[in-house]
C-alpha cells in the first residue's frame, strides 16, 4: 500500500496509535499519563488504591497538623508542670528562710526573756546581726570542724552536745535544739555571763558599731 501511494504521489498516512493510546489524543494528557502509570505499576484496581484523591490529601494534612498540635500541647504542658514544681520548691525554700529570719524586735524579745540586762540589749542585737543576720537556722563550719549554730552562732565544741566535735556541753543542750531562737538566746546568756561580748567575733570585728548600736523597739 505504501509503495502504491508513493508511486501515485500520494502522502502516506500517519502511524495509527493503537488501543486506548488513541483515545482523546489532543484533549487529556493527564489521562494518558494515568494510563502509562497504570501500565507500569499494575492493574486498574491496584492503581486506584494507590492513587490519592484530593480529599484524601487534605484529610492527611489535617491529621498531620492535628498530631503536631497535640505534640506541642504535650511539650508545653510538660514545661509548664516542671516550671510550676520548681517555682513551688523555690517559694517553699524562700518561705523557710523568711520564717527563720527574725526582726530586730524579735531578737530584743528573746534577749529579754533570756534575762539580759536592758543596757546590754542593743549590743547583743548588733552581735546577732553580724553573727547570723538574725537567722535562727544559720550554721558555720570552723577550721577545727566544730560548728556554730543559730541566732548567736553557739559553738558546738564548748556549749552543746550531739555534734561530732562536741566536748563540754556548757549549756546542757543538744546542738540541734539551738536552731530554736529562744533556746539559742538562753545559751547566749550563759556565754555572755562567762566571757562577755568578746566571746563573739561579730563584736570584736564591729566593736565601735555595736557599742553605739540602737534598736527602735
Amino acid at each position: 500500500m505504501k509503495a502504491a501511494k508513493k508511486m501515485t504521489g500520494q502522502k502516506t498516512d500517519k502511524a495509527v496509535t493503537l488501543g486506548r493510546w488513541g483515545l482523546y489524543p489532543d484533549k487529556n494528557t493527564d489521562l494518558v499519563v494515568d494510563y502509562s502509570n497504570e501500565d507500569h505499576c499494575g492493574t486498574c484496581a491496584q492503581y486506584a488504591q494507590t492513587k490519592q484523591k484530593p480529599d484524601d490529601v487534605i484529610k492527611k494534612n489535617v491529621e498531620k497538623w492535628y498530631r503536631r498540635v497535640l505534640l506541642w500541647h504535650s511539650i508545653m504542658w510538660s514545661i509548664l508542670t516542671v516550671a510550676t514544681l520548681l517555682s513551688s520548691a523555690f517559694a517553699c525554700n524562700t518561705t523557710d528562710v523568711l520564717r527563720s529570719t527574725q526582726s530586730e524586735c524579735d531578737v530584743v524579745n528573746y534577749l529579754k526573756h533570756a534575762g539580759f540586762p536592758s543596757n546590754t540589749i542593743d549590743t547583743m542585737v548588733c552581735i546577732s546581726k553580724y553573727e547570723s543576720s538574725f537567722n535562727c537556722d544559720a550554721t558555720n563550719k570552723n577550721v577545727d570542724q566544730s560548728t556554730d549554730y543559730g541566732l548567736f552562732q553557739i559553738n558546738s565544741y564548748y556549749w552543746c552536745s550531739g555534734d561530732p566535735e562536741s566536748k563540754y556541753d556548757e549549756c546542757n543542750a543538744s546542738c540541734s535544739s539551738l536552731f530554736d531562737c529562744q533556746r539559742n538566746t538562753n545559751c547566749a546568756y550563759r556565754v555572755w555571763r562567762e566571757q562577755g561580748y568578746n566571746a563573739w567575733y561579730g563584736y570584736k570585728n564591729h566593736k565601735s558599731t555595736c557599742d553605739n548600736y540602737h534598736t527602735n523597739c
